[in-house]
Protein backbone atom coordinates (compact mmCIF):
# COMPACT_ATOMS: atom_id res chain seq x y z
CA UNK A 1 0.00 0.00 0.00
CA UNK A 2 2.97 2.64 0.88
CA UNK A 3 4.55 2.02 -2.69
CA UNK A 4 1.39 2.52 -4.47
CA UNK A 5 0.81 5.79 -2.50
CA UNK A 6 4.20 6.99 -3.19
CA UNK A 7 3.74 6.29 -6.81
CA UNK A 8 0.59 7.92 -6.84
CA UNK A 9 1.85 11.18 -5.25
CA UNK A 10 4.82 10.99 -7.36
CA UNK A 11 2.68 10.98 -10.68
CA UNK A 12 0.74 13.95 -9.65
CA UNK A 13 4.16 15.91 -9.14
CA UNK A 14 5.23 15.18 -12.37
CA UNK A 15 1.64 16.48 -13.65
CA UNK A 16 1.74 19.83 -12.37
CA UNK A 17 5.61 19.93 -13.17
CA UNK A 18 4.93 19.28 -16.46
CA UNK A 19 1.13 21.88 -16.60
CA UNK A 20 3.74 24.42 -14.81
CA UNK A 21 6.16 24.23 -17.48
CA UNK A 22 3.02 24.40 -20.59
CA UNK A 23 2.20 27.88 -18.91
CA UNK A 24 5.41 28.97 -18.40
CA UNK A 25 6.28 28.51 -22.24
CA UNK A 26 2.76 29.86 -23.36
CA UNK A 27 3.11 33.22 -21.30
CA UNK A 28 6.47 33.57 -22.72
CA UNK A 29 5.15 33.51 -26.21
CA UNK A 30 2.53 35.62 -25.57
CA UNK A 31 5.06 38.08 -24.19
CA UNK A 32 6.99 37.82 -27.45
CA UNK A 33 4.35 38.04 -29.55
CA UNK A 34 3.14 41.55 -28.07
CA UNK A 35 6.30 42.34 -28.44
CA UNK A 36 6.45 42.20 -32.26
CA UNK A 37 2.62 43.04 -33.20
CA UNK A 38 3.36 41.88 -36.52
CA UNK A 39 3.41 38.39 -35.29
CA UNK A 40 0.49 38.79 -33.22
CA UNK A 41 -1.51 40.16 -36.41
CA UNK A 42 -0.52 37.19 -38.47
CA UNK A 43 -1.50 34.85 -35.80
CA UNK A 44 -4.85 36.50 -35.55
CA UNK A 45 -5.76 36.11 -39.33
CA UNK A 46 -4.71 33.87 -42.03
CA UNK A 47 -5.79 36.11 -44.76
CA UNK A 48 -3.34 38.47 -46.94
CA UNK A 49 -4.18 41.84 -46.23
CA UNK A 50 -4.84 44.09 -49.84
CA UNK A 51 -2.28 46.62 -50.20
CA UNK A 52 -3.28 49.83 -52.00
CA UNK A 53 -2.00 50.38 -55.24
CA UNK A 54 -3.67 53.77 -56.96
CA UNK A 55 -6.41 55.87 -56.10
CA UNK A 56 -8.50 58.75 -58.07
CA UNK A 57 -11.76 60.69 -57.99
CA UNK A 58 -14.38 61.83 -59.97
CA UNK A 59 -16.91 64.11 -60.25
CA UNK A 60 -20.49 61.95 -61.15
CA UNK A 61 -22.87 64.36 -62.76
CA UNK A 62 -25.18 65.75 -59.86
CA UNK A 63 -23.76 63.65 -57.30
CA UNK A 64 -20.90 64.03 -54.92
CA UNK A 65 -17.33 63.43 -55.73
CA UNK A 66 -16.23 59.97 -55.24
CA UNK A 67 -12.77 58.86 -54.49
CA UNK A 68 -12.00 55.60 -55.66
CA UNK A 69 -8.94 53.44 -53.90
CA UNK A 70 -7.33 50.25 -55.76
CA UNK A 71 -6.10 47.40 -54.13
CA UNK A 72 -5.02 44.24 -54.08
CA UNK A 73 -3.13 41.28 -52.33
CA UNK A 74 0.18 41.56 -54.64
CA UNK A 75 1.23 44.80 -54.68
CA UNK A 76 2.39 46.14 -58.36
CA UNK A 77 0.02 43.15 -59.72
CA UNK A 78 -2.43 44.67 -60.25
CA UNK A 79 -5.95 45.18 -58.33
CA UNK A 80 -9.08 42.62 -57.23
CA UNK A 81 -10.69 45.22 -55.14
CA UNK A 82 -11.94 48.74 -55.27
CA UNK A 83 -13.34 50.86 -52.39
CA UNK A 84 -15.63 54.10 -53.39
CA UNK A 85 -15.71 57.20 -51.05
CA UNK A 86 -18.52 59.36 -51.02
CA UNK A 87 -19.15 61.68 -47.92
CA UNK A 88 -19.81 59.48 -44.98
CA UNK A 89 -20.57 56.53 -47.34
CA UNK A 90 -17.86 53.86 -48.17
CA UNK A 91 -18.86 51.27 -50.61
CA UNK A 92 -16.76 48.15 -51.97
CA UNK A 93 -16.46 46.17 -54.97
CA UNK A 94 -14.25 42.68 -55.41
CA UNK A 95 -13.48 42.09 -58.84
CA UNK A 96 -13.77 38.66 -60.88
CA UNK A 97 -11.05 39.18 -62.83
CA UNK A 98 -7.73 40.96 -61.88
CA UNK A 99 -7.52 44.16 -63.33
CA UNK A 100 -5.05 46.78 -64.49
CA UNK A 101 -3.90 49.96 -64.98
CA UNK A 102 -4.19 50.97 -68.97
CA UNK A 103 -0.56 51.48 -70.34
CA UNK A 104 0.75 54.51 -72.01
CA UNK A 105 1.26 53.14 -74.68
CA UNK A 106 -0.03 50.09 -77.03
CA UNK A 107 2.30 46.69 -76.90
CA UNK A 108 2.66 47.38 -80.58
CA UNK A 109 4.11 50.83 -80.06
CA UNK A 110 2.92 54.11 -80.96
CA UNK A 111 1.91 57.32 -79.25
CA UNK A 112 -1.95 55.84 -78.42
CA UNK A 113 -2.66 53.81 -75.05
CA UNK A 114 -3.84 50.59 -74.81
CA UNK A 115 -7.45 50.29 -74.76
CA UNK A 116 -7.66 52.81 -77.20
CA UNK A 117 -11.29 53.84 -77.65
CA UNK A 118 -12.16 56.87 -78.46
CA UNK A 119 -15.57 57.48 -77.65
CA UNK A 120 -14.52 56.85 -73.98
CA UNK A 121 -11.88 59.51 -72.31
CA UNK A 122 -9.14 58.09 -70.23
CA UNK A 123 -8.99 59.43 -66.60
CA UNK A 124 -6.25 61.25 -66.11
CA UNK A 125 -5.07 58.47 -63.24
CA UNK A 126 -5.13 55.91 -65.84
CA UNK A 127 -6.97 53.48 -64.06
CA UNK A 128 -10.09 53.46 -66.28
CA UNK A 129 -12.00 54.85 -68.81
CA UNK A 130 -15.02 57.60 -68.60
CA UNK A 131 -18.29 57.27 -70.59
CA UNK A 132 -21.60 59.10 -70.42
CA UNK A 133 -25.20 58.33 -71.27
CA UNK A 134 -28.53 59.99 -70.61
CA UNK A 135 -31.85 59.08 -69.79
CA UNK A 136 -35.20 60.50 -68.09
CA UNK A 137 -33.58 60.80 -64.72
CA UNK A 138 -30.93 62.74 -66.24
CA UNK A 139 -27.36 61.71 -67.25
CA UNK A 140 -24.98 59.46 -65.50
CA UNK A 141 -21.06 57.95 -65.47
CA UNK A 142 -19.56 54.31 -66.44
CA UNK A 143 -15.99 53.35 -65.69
CA UNK A 144 -14.52 51.37 -67.94
CA UNK A 145 -11.51 48.81 -66.60
CA UNK A 146 -9.39 46.20 -68.25
CA UNK A 147 -7.51 43.42 -67.36
CA UNK A 148 -4.91 41.59 -68.90
CA UNK A 149 -5.07 39.18 -72.24
CA UNK A 150 -3.24 36.73 -73.26
CA UNK A 151 -1.65 37.01 -76.44
CA UNK A 152 -5.10 34.98 -77.88
CA UNK A 153 -7.71 36.09 -75.71
CA UNK A 154 -9.15 39.29 -75.48
CA UNK A 155 -9.09 41.05 -72.07
CA UNK A 156 -11.31 40.80 -68.70
CA UNK A 157 -13.67 43.42 -68.77
CA UNK A 158 -15.35 45.49 -65.90
CA UNK A 159 -17.95 48.42 -66.25
CA UNK A 160 -19.23 50.28 -63.34
CA UNK A 161 -22.04 52.27 -62.41
CA UNK A 162 -23.52 54.65 -60.19
CA UNK A 163 -27.26 54.59 -58.65
CA UNK A 164 -29.26 57.81 -58.08
CA UNK A 165 -27.39 57.63 -54.09
CA UNK A 166 -24.02 57.33 -55.96
CA UNK A 167 -23.80 53.44 -54.25
CA UNK A 168 -21.54 51.61 -57.24
CA UNK A 169 -22.79 48.53 -58.92
CA UNK A 170 -21.45 46.56 -61.62
CA UNK A 171 -22.71 47.07 -64.89
CA UNK A 172 -21.11 44.70 -67.00
CA UNK A 173 -18.13 41.98 -65.94
CA UNK A 174 -16.95 39.60 -69.06
CA UNK A 175 -13.81 37.67 -68.83
CA UNK A 176 -12.59 38.36 -72.32
CA UNK A 177 -14.62 41.38 -74.18
CA UNK A 178 -12.66 43.68 -76.25
CA UNK A 179 -14.54 46.96 -76.01
CA UNK A 180 -14.18 48.69 -79.21
CA UNK A 181 -16.97 51.49 -79.27
CA UNK A 182 -19.70 53.10 -76.95
CA UNK A 183 -22.08 54.33 -78.47
CA UNK A 184 -24.31 57.22 -75.74
CA UNK A 185 -27.70 56.87 -75.61
CA UNK A 186 -30.31 59.09 -77.73
CA UNK A 187 -34.01 60.61 -77.69
CA UNK A 188 -35.29 57.23 -79.03
CA UNK A 189 -32.07 54.65 -78.75
CA UNK A 190 -30.28 53.67 -75.34
CA UNK A 191 -26.55 53.11 -74.80
CA UNK A 192 -24.55 50.69 -76.17
CA UNK A 193 -21.57 48.85 -75.26
CA UNK A 194 -19.99 47.07 -78.72
CA UNK A 195 -16.61 44.88 -78.69
CA UNK A 196 -15.12 41.73 -79.94
CA UNK A 197 -15.23 38.97 -77.33
CA UNK A 198 -12.46 36.91 -79.83
CA UNK A 199 -9.60 37.96 -81.55
CA UNK A 200 -9.51 37.34 -84.93
CA UNK A 201 -6.75 34.69 -86.75
CA UNK A 202 -5.28 35.80 -89.46
CA UNK A 203 -3.87 33.26 -92.68
CA UNK A 204 -1.59 35.06 -95.28
CA UNK A 205 0.63 33.47 -97.72
CA UNK A 206 2.94 36.37 -96.75
CA UNK A 207 4.52 35.51 -93.91
CA UNK A 208 6.38 38.83 -93.17
CA UNK A 209 3.75 40.80 -94.18
CA UNK A 210 0.49 39.09 -93.93
CA UNK A 211 -2.22 41.81 -95.21
CA UNK A 212 -0.24 43.67 -97.53
CA UNK A 213 -1.80 41.29 -99.80
CA UNK A 214 -4.95 38.92 -100.57
CA UNK A 215 -5.60 37.44 -96.63
CA UNK A 216 -8.44 35.58 -94.62
CA UNK A 217 -9.63 35.98 -90.87
CA UNK A 218 -11.67 33.91 -88.74
CA UNK A 219 -15.24 35.08 -88.51
CA UNK A 220 -15.55 37.40 -84.84
CA UNK A 221 -18.26 38.77 -84.66
CA UNK A 222 -18.96 41.88 -82.31
CA UNK A 223 -21.10 41.96 -79.30
CA UNK A 224 -23.50 44.56 -78.45
CA UNK A 225 -24.94 44.94 -74.81
CA UNK A 226 -27.46 47.48 -74.12
CA UNK A 227 -27.38 49.70 -71.20
CA UNK A 228 -30.62 49.94 -68.97
CA UNK A 229 -32.03 53.12 -68.43
CA UNK A 230 -32.98 51.81 -64.70
CA UNK A 231 -29.50 51.09 -62.76
CA UNK A 232 -29.74 47.25 -64.22
CA UNK A 233 -26.94 45.15 -65.70
CA UNK A 234 -25.97 45.91 -69.46
CA UNK A 235 -27.72 42.56 -71.13
CA UNK A 236 -26.79 40.71 -74.50
CA UNK A 237 -28.38 41.86 -77.60
CA UNK A 238 -28.37 39.47 -80.76
CA UNK A 239 -30.30 42.03 -82.36
CA UNK A 240 -28.85 44.78 -82.01
CA UNK A 241 -25.69 42.88 -82.99
CA UNK A 242 -27.27 41.35 -86.17
CA UNK A 243 -27.76 44.92 -87.09
CA UNK A 244 -23.88 46.53 -86.40
CA UNK A 245 -22.24 43.28 -87.60
CA UNK A 246 -24.03 43.89 -91.00
CA UNK A 247 -23.56 47.27 -91.04
CA UNK A 248 -19.38 47.91 -90.03
CA UNK A 249 -18.85 43.95 -90.46
CA UNK A 250 -20.45 40.62 -91.35
CA UNK A 251 -23.55 39.00 -89.86
CA UNK A 252 -22.93 34.51 -89.44
CA UNK A 253 -24.35 34.32 -86.04
CA UNK A 254 -23.71 34.73 -82.79
CA UNK A 255 -20.30 33.17 -82.51
CA UNK A 256 -17.16 33.42 -83.71
CA UNK A 257 -15.75 30.68 -85.99
CA UNK A 258 -12.78 29.42 -87.63
CA UNK A 259 -14.90 27.06 -90.51
CA UNK A 260 -16.15 30.82 -92.13
CA UNK A 261 -13.51 33.35 -93.07
CA UNK A 262 -13.52 36.77 -94.02
CA UNK A 263 -11.14 37.38 -97.03
CA UNK A 264 -9.60 40.91 -98.34
CA UNK A 265 -7.96 42.94 -100.92
CA UNK A 266 -9.04 40.16 -103.15
CA UNK A 267 -8.50 41.12 -106.82
CA UNK A 268 -11.39 42.23 -108.47
CA UNK A 269 -13.39 42.26 -105.05
CA UNK A 270 -13.64 46.20 -103.81
CA UNK A 271 -14.99 45.14 -100.57
CA UNK A 272 -14.22 42.01 -98.24
CA UNK A 273 -15.95 38.39 -98.91
CA UNK A 274 -17.63 36.18 -95.78
CA UNK A 275 -16.87 32.29 -97.57
CA UNK A 276 -15.95 28.74 -96.33
CA UNK A 277 -12.41 28.43 -95.01
CA UNK A 278 -12.87 25.12 -97.55
CA UNK A 279 -12.13 28.12 -100.61
CA UNK A 280 -9.47 29.56 -98.99
CA UNK A 281 -6.96 27.94 -101.66
CA UNK A 282 -9.41 28.83 -104.25
CA UNK A 283 -9.36 32.10 -103.13
CA UNK A 284 -6.01 32.96 -102.25
CA UNK A 285 -4.28 30.73 -104.63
Amino acid sequence: MQRKQTAHITQANYSWSKSHKCFAVSVALLLLALSRPSLLLAQASHKQPFNQVGHATIYPQELPPVQLVFESAHVHDGFTRIRFLSGTKAYEIVTAYKLRRINPQSDSGGDKPDFNVPSLPLDRSRYFRIGHYNDSNGEHTLLFFIGSASASDTCPLLVIGFDSEAQPYKLLEKENLEVTFFRPSTVDKPALIIGKPTLSQIQSKNIENPMSGPYASTYDPFAVYVVPTSFEKATYSLEESRIYNRQHYFWAGPHSSESTLIYYNIPGRPRPLAAPASDLDKIIP
